[in-house]
């Protein structure tokens, strides 16, 4: 390998992706080569790239000038170009990249981003399997949750307010049944064709008990409602399921109680943040538009919704909203307007009425809060630390958890809210002295715990205004210490200017507690019997 100066390495470090570069290239890594050296050395001549961000032959293809020197195009890049403004990669580079494996997605295969359910016992249920694990006296009520995967396995939104309303019916002498597909899939409903070999993974009261197929859980429950034990369903989310098998579960159950919750849009498209081939929001327009035809689940669609409206349709649920936004997207994507509609928030802030005090320090801390994805507004915050990475005004975190391709630019601090830790991300912005926060989602949130966990830190919250519930949150919790805009141009240029600095020191912060909801625990009555049982 050629030599190369140490000003090079050190003035490329923080646009250089070790991670990915040692992914990207076995034959480096096989040789246990420092990567930022291999690159400086050879690398960049052999055409590779230093991170998913930087495109060596673009760069030196778009700028003959750079080619011209001889000059590592990296280099180049760190002392003049990002000052100059020049591309790092071909316009909406990564959007294409999105495009591509939205239309490469195999809509039949299992998902495998999502674990598989953790089950302490693999074994298939029988009727009376599941008598014992409800309760065979048929004295208390049962509350069973439908959604797309193990909640005490995965981490998410979600899966906490699952796990509160479990513990919370569990506490009221109430059984708590959870269902999910023992098979999870990516984006679709279940085909329809073998309802009764359909297979559910199971916890009663948190526990995981097993695995039952949909003619025995039906034969169960028709048990169960035959000796008068209260019933109540509540469907979170039908991802990996067959609408018309918990139709008829529900039915058979003959349950008085049903909700369905509108955490996302799933049931206006498989695309349930309604961004078009993963990259550009469309807001769920009709089923037989142009816009649907160009999309890749546009081929899915009509027979979804389809699916959907039969199951709303046969089911009669009252519709569950985190949000009036919410309530208001999905019901205008979905088509279904004549529905009974609760706005429940899934959380409120309660906030101390002393002033956050700001440790004195030179530097501006703004964070990125939750996975590195794009429909979570990554690439934007991306593009903003990189810009301005050097600028001894600002220093750049992400908290949450990581894939890996995290540039050393940005401090990395692994973070993971569970049931047991709700607030771990609060206490992470608090112990990182986090000022500012940057919310910045492509489709409509509706309702975003990590908007809410980063007012609750006392933190600094910069929005895009088109983002569903966030703003409205802002207005309602932080009107004094959040700031929404229009444009990505417009958030660079609140940094170039330095009027973020000065809408920091000028807001009246404060740190508070973020109270969670328990639930479809707040909406579902308890039954005659539990009730007098409590009094």
């Amino acid at each position: 390998m050629k030599k190369h100066s140490a000003r090079e390495a050190d003035a490329i470090r923080p646009f250089f992706d070790s991670r990915y570069y040692l992914s990207a290239y076995a034959d480096v890594a096989a040789a246990n080569c420092d990567p930022i050296s291999h690159y400086c050395a050879s690398g960049w001549r052999e055409g590779r790239n230093p991170s998913s961000e930087f495109d060596t032959q673009y760069y030196l293809r778009t700028y003959q000038d750079v080619a011209a020197t001889g000059m590592n195009p990296l280099f180049h890049y760190a002392i003049a170009g990002q000052a100059e403004g020049r591309r790092t990669a071909p316009a909406m580079s990564i959007a294409r990249g999105i495009l591509r494996h939205a239309w490469d997605q195999d809509m039949d295969r299992p998902d495998g981003s999502q674990p598989a359910p953790q089950l302490g016992k693999d074994h298939a249920l029988t009727v009376e399997d599941l008598e014992a694990a409800l309760g065979s006296d048929g004295s208390s009520g049962v509350v069973i949750a439908v959604s797309h995967d193990d909640y005490a396995a995965s981490v998410g939104g979600v899966q906490n307010i699952l796990g509160d309303e479990s513990l919370e019916f569990h506490s009221r002498g109430m059984a708590y049944l959870h269902l999910c597909p023992a098979r999870p899939m990516m984006r679709r409903l279940a085909d329809p064709a073998a309802l009764d070999d359909f297979l559910f993974a199971v916890r009663c009261n948190g526990e995981a008990i097993g695995r039952v197929d949909g003619l025995t859980l039906q034969q169960a429950l028709v048990r169960l409602a035959d000796r008068g034990t209260p019933i109540s369903w509540t469907v979170h989310h039908l991802m990996g399921h067959a609408p018309e098998l918990v139709s008829r579960l529900i039915e058979k159950s003959r349950a008085e109680q049903r909700l369905l919750w509108a955490h996302d849009f799933f049931a206006a498209c498989p695309s349930y943040t309604l961004l078009r081939n993963d990259v550009a929001y469309c807001g769920g327009p009709a089923v037989d538009s142009g816009a649907c035809r160009v999309c890749t689940y546009g081929r899915e669609r009509p027979a979804h919704m389809a699916r959907m409206h039969a199951f709303v349709e046969s089911v009669q649920p009252t519709l569950v909203a985190p949000s009036d936004t919410a309530a208001e997207v999905w019901q205008r994507a979905t088509g279904i307007q004549k529905i009974r509609t609760r706005i429940l928030p899934a959380a409120t802030i309660v906030f101390s009425e002393q002033p956050r005090i700001r440790t004195p320090r030179a530097r501006l801390r703004i964070a990125f809060m939750g996975p590195p994805v794009f429909h979570k507004g990554w690439q934007t915050y991306l593009h903003l630390a990189r810009t301005f990475c050097r600028d001894p005004r600002y220093e750049f975190f992400q908290l949450g958890s990581s894939t890996g391709g995290i540039p050393r630019f940005i401090h990395h601090v692994p973070v993971q809210v569970t049931i047991a830790s709700r607030d771990a991300m609060i206490q992470a912005l608090a112990q990182n002295d986090i000022d500012v926060v940057i919310s910045w989602s492509v489709w409509p949130e509706t309702f975003c715990f990590t908007a809410h966990e980063a007012m609750t830190s006392g933190a600094f919250l910069v929005a895009r205004r088109e983002q569903g519930h966030v703003m409205p949150a802002a207005q309602q919790y932080a009107p004094l210490a959040s700031q929404g805009l229009e444009s990505e141009e417009a958030l660079h240029e609140l940094f170039q200017t330095g009027a973020i600095r000065v809408a920091v020191e000028r807001a009246h912060r404060r740190r508070g507690i973020l109270l969670p909801s328990m639930g479809s625990a707040e909406l579902l009555t308890l039954p005659v019997e539990a009730e007098e049982a409590s009094a």
